[in-house]
């Protein structure tokens, strides 16, 4: 066999290894960006302001501090839609609509029960 033959064949297996190599890791990629960007650092921490926020009756403290969680979400959805369902991106995008409405409104106990869905939530996304 010639040396252009088995340079082809070489490159003949080894761009679909490499090709599949990459969107693995792709794929694989929620868990990462979930702990290592910035976005998603703060996302965890805005849950558990919120959280507090809720106990203390601080109304339009949390009502800003959703905001926040919101800006931070939506900048996370589209770095991490590839490699997670579509389902948990809407869940977790409704439990904090609903959330925000229950804020408005001033109730307690249905927007802690949102806050615990969207720790659930978020805790699924890695999976």
């Amino acid at each position: 066999m010639s040396k252009s033959g088995t340079i082809r064949k070489v490159f003949t297996y080894m761009i679909p290894l490499f090709t599949l190599v990459v969107f693995l890791i792709i794929l694989s990629s929620v868990g990462y960006l979930k702990n290592h960007t910035e976005e998603g650092k703060q996302i965890p921490k805005s849950i558990d302001q919120i959280e507090s926020q809720i106990q203390n009756e601080s109304w339009d403290d949390a009502i800003s501090e959703t905001k926040n969680l919101n800006s931070h979400w939506n900048t996370l959805t589209t770095k991490i839609e590839i490699s997670t369902t579509e389902d948990d991106i809407k869940q977790f995008s409704r439990a904090l609509a609903r959330m925000e409405g229950y804020l408005k409104g001033k109730e307690q106990g249905s927007a802690l029960a949102e806050i615990g869905l969207l720790k659930y939530t978020w805790g699924q996304l890695e999976d």
